[in-house]
């Protein structure tokens, strides 16, 4: 049956043809999708991109090589071998380290029936709370930095009752009353005989590595 439809003329035959279902135009259309095509777009295996092997150079199914076409900063993968980053080698994009600031703890004064120890521990549990203050403005700021100290009252049932800024050199607003808003909502454990307890407790916060 199949061989009787292929010596017919007509659209039915057409099904079986070797030409192109798109017509003569079909390397236009088609352009470089297919590597085999001539097409405006360059490369091996289609989707315009440089370099030979797998789609545009890519080592592997489904991924799309580079090649030498980018001309970015960068060491390329152009002619030579493949290198870092992208582009001709015409510079370098230095690699980023991200870092931390620092906030240094300094020795608490406590009045009250509460180590200092177990205060200490309790406030470094949350000191990236205090980071986060200092980090929202230190991206605006890059070389602020300072001593604040919070001073607070922990009840009988271990919760923050009152917290205020002491003291501070620190030059803005936004981080102090950050972090005295961050103390208020730590809580700590009971202090003996149910007594309150008014610590004084020192940040001191620096960009990394200053």
């Amino acid at each position: 049956m199949l061989g009787v439809l292929k010596k017919m003329n007509g659209p039915v035959a057409a099904v079986f043809a070797r030409e192109s279902a798109l017509g003569n135009e079909a390397e236009d259309v088609l352009g470089n999708l297919m590597a085999s095509q001539i097409g405006e777009a360059a490369g091996w295996d289609g989707l315009g991109m440089r370099s030979t092997g797998a789609p545009g150079g890519g080592t592997k199914d489904g991924l799309i090589g580079v090649g030498e076409g980018l001309r970015t900063f960068g060491h390329g993968g152009g002619p030579g071998g493949p290198g870092r980053g992208y582009g001709r080698r015409a510079g370098a994009l230095g690699l980023r380290h991200a870092s931390a600031p620092e906030v240094t703890l300094v020795a608490a004064g406590v009045r009250g029936a509460l180590d200092k120890e177990i205060i200490r521990r309790i406030v470094r549990r949350h000191i990236n709370e205090v980071k986060y203050c200092y980090e929202q403005e230190l991206t605006k700021l890059p070389s602020l930095a300072g001593r604040i100290v919070v001073q607070f009252m922990i009840a009988g049932n271990g919760q923050v009752l009152t917290s205020v800024l002491q003291s501070s050199t620190m030059r803005s607003a936004r981080v102090e009353s950050c972090t005295v808003e961050a103390v208020r909502r730590w809580s700590f454990p009971q202090p003996a005989g149910g007594g309150l307890v008014t610590v004084s407790y020192p940040f001191s916060l620096s960009p990394a590595g200053s």
